[in-house]
């Protein structure tokens, strides 16, 4: 593509940005950094307001345009027939269209559709395609096809990638940068023979030399599979722990391993890079993982499916009205986005406090006019906040909701600050476990007016004060706010106990003996 970084429309970028993410906030903050950035020229600071390109060196650059270039890689896809499969390879403004058909005529007329709808919809994004630049790469067609070049292997990424089925020279290539790579930490070492080189800035090299072998890695198809390829890169790996360290490259390797302070081996870094790009195009990695590596999968990498109950919920799946859009265990049409449920939840938490005001009795419950779900009280332990009540009265309704049911469940919350909480990225075990059953099946959190006419909320009002003297017990982490309160009044009890021992001492100290003198005469 033409003026990928330069000509690129900021216009378009943002509506990317929004597309994605959902937020035009996040929209705006990208618009605002796109089109009023400052430019330092000759000790002046000057701002630019330009429409297009993304700042050359900016942090955000990278991450903007590759939201922006997704949009541009789905033209290929809806230009051809169905029965043609098309795959796009991107890195930066560079990018692989791979074409799949049963018949030369299909994959001609293919070509024609993608370079047209390219050519009609780079414009809009503020691009242009480079014909001059772009190659064709076939065994089937001749050295010239629609004005472009016709070639039997390509240079991609510092590889050259080929159709003809040999995978060395994509490996060769791969290995060879990285013995490059690998060479160049020679000029750290002092002239002492000393490495001056600290475990972070080891582990920076590594990480470096794992990327330049990933480069292209798309291409390896299944061979990272072959022990040959992991006898090769378990040698490079070898090789620059060696320099790393400071050991002579002809010492024994098994020395190399036994100093080494590596966290993983150059081809299990590969080994997760292909892995993450196999598990992102929705194929199951952990069978070919035990296969390669001999090894269970990751726990690193397996966390990868909780992620998404970590960092929060989709504006669609909560609501915070004025409170009244629940009233008679119903929701009111037209007051949110949420289709009419099979039935609403309410949840509830209590804190009834006795003694001195630090304990207090804490219960939680729900209620629903649903059958299958009823009521259920829960008691936890004294030292728990209001905020935990209602959590675990969340917790307890969201789990007692059948799986599979087919049913559409809301769950009518009177606390915000428990909704923003579960829809924001906090962590805590009770938050995630709210998400989890959340999204799993698919449920709706919505504000409710506490104490109000709601009569669902009064009986989860009575459930959880039901459940505080008489509910089944529930144990639950203990919260911050409880254990500064433990910490100053444990700090306080050891101030007045050293205030009272100094005092005791000071008195003692200037009383006569019992033989009429100071004992401290002389």
């Amino acid at each position: 593509m033409k003026g990928a970084f330069n000509g690129a429309l900021h216009t378009s970028m943002c509506e990317s940005v929004k597309l994605i993410t959902g937020s035009s906030a996040l929209a705006n903050l990208v618009g605002s950094y796109l089109h009023g950035r400052r430019c330092h020229f000759k000790d002046r600071i000057r701002v630019c307001m330009t429409k297009g390109g993304t700042p050359q060196g900016g942090v955000l650059s990278p991450v903007i345009y590759r939201l922006f270039h997704a949009l541009v890689m789905d033209i290929p896809g809806r230009a051809v027939a169905q029965d043609v499969l098309v795959k796009t390879i991107s890195y930066a403004d560079d990018m692989i269209i791979l074409i799949g058909c049963d018949s030369q005529e299909k994959l001609e007329e293919a070509i024609t559709d993608i370079v047209g709808a390219l050519e009609r919809e780079l414009p809009t994004f503020g691009l242009s395609m480079a014909r001059e630049k772009s190659v064709i790469l076939s065994n089937d067609l001749q050295d010239e096809c629609f004005g472009i070049v016709v070639k039997r292997s390509i240079p991609f990424l510092g590889m050259r990638i080929d159709l003809s089925g040999r995978w060395a020279p994509h490996v060769e290539e791969a290995i060879r940068r990285g013995r490059v790579e690998a060479e160049v930490c020679r000029r750290l070492i002092g002239p002492e023979g000393v490495v001056r080189i600290t475990p972070k800035a080891r582990e920076v090299i590594r990480a470096h030399v794992a990327a330049t072998l990933g480069y292209g890695i798309e291409c390896w198809g299944d061979r990272p599979m072959f022990k040959g390829v992991k006898r090769r890169i378990d040698s490079l790996h070898h090789r620059l722990e060696k320099i790393l360290i400071g050991i002579p490259v002809s010492g024994n390797p098994d020395l190399a391993v036994l100093l080494s302070d590596a966290k993983l081996t150059l081809y299990q870094r590969l080994c997760m890079r292909y892995g993450s790009w196999k598990l992102q195009n929705g194929y199951d990695i952990r069978k070919w993982w035990s296969k390669v590596v001999g090894g269970r999968y990751p726990a690193q990498a397996e966390s990868w499916n909780h992620d998404r109950f970590e960092i929060g919920l989709q504006p669609k799946q909560f609501y915070i009205g004025d409170g009244t859009e629940v009233s008679s265990g119903y929701l009111r049409p037209g007051s949110t986005s949420f289709e009419q449920p099979d039935a609403i939840i309410f949840t509830d938490g209590s804190r009834r406090p006795y003694g001195d005001g630090n304990c207090a009795h804490v219960g939680a419950g729900f209620y629903s006019s649903d059958a299958t779900i009823a009521w259920s009280s829960y008691k936890l332990p004294d030292y728990c906040s209001i905020d935990q009540a209602e959590e675990v009265a969340i917790s307890m309704a969201a789990r007692s909701v059948p799986a599979r049911m087919g049913k559409r469940y809301l769950l009518a919350i009177d606390s915000r600050s428990v909704i923003q909480a579960i829809a924001g990225s906090r962590q805590s075990s009770l938050l995630v476990d709210i998400r989890r059953e959340v999204l799993l099946k698919n449920l709706g959190l919505i504000w409710v007016r506490g104490h109000s006419t709601c009569y669902g909320n009064i009986w989860a009002d009575l459930a959880a004060r039901h459940g505080a003297y008489h509910g089944q017990m529930v144990m639950v982490e203990v919260p911050p706010s409880s254990g500064r309160l433990w910490v100053a009044t444990l700090w306080t009890a050891v101030g007045q106990v050293i205030t009272r021992v100094a005092k005791v001492y000071t008195v003692s100290g200037v009383l006569p003996h019992e033989s009429g003198e100071d004992k401290y005469a002389n």
